[in-house]
């Protein structure tokens, strides 16, 4: 009861409900609401609720910590809720079973390594849509749907009150956030105008996919296999640069600018501004190194890859001299000119930064590669090099044709969601906590296999300060991730 002219009483509503539904109810009564900003979830929340379920079901502890937290494909799945505790909950009924006599086994098998994630992921993704009907809901409104992952994808922010069907003035952003699947996050704007952006768990985006087939869902088994290494990521880039180009297409565009398709470009390269036809892309993997060898064949059924048609996404031979990934972009109205983009991942933990002598090196190996080898005219295209890094990169002095994109840059490039993928992707190899012998090698002066087990041993690490104290003889490493322990409680048990 509260202190006033008349009695009152409070009464608190929790609700994964949007507040507009509240607020019919309120004035249709003589209620007064009053509403907390609840936020989605963040990463330590979500960790320390997983740890009450590992403590309930007795899960296994190795110094002071939990045992599962060195699964990275179970914080992925966690990470991919998006921190929707009905998404949460819906994971942990999955794993745990609905009355909870499955989570001793759960923990017994994540920790012996014998649990295929990717069907967890399905079975999670399966779960949502039959409690939420997402798959009903984008087969029947398959235009609003398109621009609700649109707009989730590009993390572009709208108003609330903005129609989404001219035929149907009252479905707006805010109306499907009370009736369907969609969250709203507030962004801050100079203008002071009040505009969100659209949450989904990654089990959404998923199930959007299913239905409107923008790329094949390679994705999700990437990422749930435990062999994520640099083929892997390099298979990531690819199916981001069709997914991208896919999606725009599907929204109505028939060109872009490569300023829009590679945000983070140099402002002073003129070659950005220029705008390319859209094609629908599609991956595939070469046999064949290029350019030293042309043509190409796939490798799932050996069938000439037309890579300069511009419809193809291609990921190079291993090893390769030359790009990792790359794919043709037409000129608009410019006959026969087309670009070649050229995406490179280069990581390399042991320097503080990405020197800048090194992208000129590359743009030049390419520049060398592709002229000498390639016996088509060589006039038509137009080499441009994009470098990924783990690494922070301070552009010196202006090179056209030429894109960094370090880690910073990363939610930029490729937008809210696969940011995060992509980030939780490298921060392996910057991760002491998951580090295999022949990384600790390399990071540690003079060290042989006898000290590296004790240095692994001493898992887990905490901070750099805890890292550097428990192994004296480390080198200094620019920016390390410690997730998930900087987030977590020592526990008062050593091993269990």
């Amino acid at each position: 009861m509260l202190k006033s002219a008349l009695p009152a009483f409070v009464q608190p509503f929790l609700s994964g409900t949007a507040p507009l539904a509240v607020i019919e109810q309120k004035e249709a009564s003589r209620i007064s609401f009053v509403f907390v900003d609840c936020p989605l979830l963040n990463d330590q929340s979500i960790i320390r609720i997983t740890d009450h379920f590992a403590e309930k079901f007795n899960a296994g502890i190795a110094n002071y910590a939990y045992k599962w937290k060195y699964c990275r494909q179970m914080l992925q799945l966690l990470r991919d809720t998006g921190g929707l505790p009905r998404a949460l909950q819906r994971l942990f009924i999955i794993c745990f079973g609905a009355d909870g006599k499955q989570g001793r086994e759960f923990f017994k098998k994540l920790e012996k390594k014998d649990i295929k994630f990717v069907d967890y992921f399905i079975k999670v993704k399966d779960s949502l849509d039959k409690q939420y009907g997402i798959k009903d809901y984008v087969e029947n409104n398959r235009n609003v749907a398109m621009k609700l992952i649109y707009f989730c994808i590009e993390g572009i922010a709208i108003d609330t009150n903005k129609c989404l069907d001219d035929n149907n003035p009252a479905l707006t952003i805010r109306s499907l956030e009370r009736d369907k699947h969609i969250i709203l996050s507030s962004v801050e704007q100079s203008d002071g105008c009040n505009l969100f952006l659209i949450n989904m768990p990654f089990y959404f985006i998923c199930l959007y996919n299913d239905v409107l087939c923008i790329v094949k869902p390679t994705l999700v088994h990437l990422f749930y296999d435990e062999r994520m290494y640099w083929k892997e990521w390099e298979v990531f880039v690819a199916y981001h640069e069709a997914f991208h180009t896919n999606l725009a297409i599907k929204m109505g565009k028939t060109t872009m600018t490569l300023r829009e398709l590679y945000p983070n470009a140099d402002k002073l390269d003129v070659n950005f501004d220029v705008s390319v036809e859209l094609k629908p892309l599609r991956v595939c993997k070469a046999n064949e190194q290029f350019p030293h060898t042309n043509p190409l064949t796939e490798k799932h059924d050996g069938k000439i890859i037309d890579w300069q048609s511009g419809n193809v996404v291609v990921i190079n031979g291993s090893s390769a001299p030359f790009a990792d990934v790359f794919l043709v972009r037409k000129l608009v109205h410019i006959e026969f000119k087309k670009f070649l983009m050229l995406n490179q991942c280069k990581w390399d933990y042991v320097s503080k930064k990405m020197p800048e002598s090194k992208v000129e090196e590359e743009d030049e190996k390419n520049l060398k590669s592709f002229y000498t080898a390639v016996d088509d005219d060589d006039d038509n295209y137009i080499l441009i090099t994009i470098i990924f890094t783990s690494q922070p990169y301070k552009k010196e002095k202006h090179e056209s044709g030429i894109l960094v994109i370090s880690k910073e840059d990363f939610k930029k490039h490729f937008g809210p969601v696969f940011s995060s993928w992509a980030s939780f992707a490298i921060t392996r190899d910057a991760n002491p906590n998951f580090w295999k012998k022949n990384r600790l090698k390399n990071v540690l002066n003079g060290i042989g296999d006898a000290l590296i087990d004790n240095v692994i041993k001493k898992w887990p690490y905490y901070s750099d300060e805890d890292y550097y104290i428990k192994n004296p003889g480390a080198k200094k490493m620019p920016k390390m991730d410690y997730f998930p322990f900087d987030v977590s409680e020592i526990l008062d048990i050593e091993n269990r």
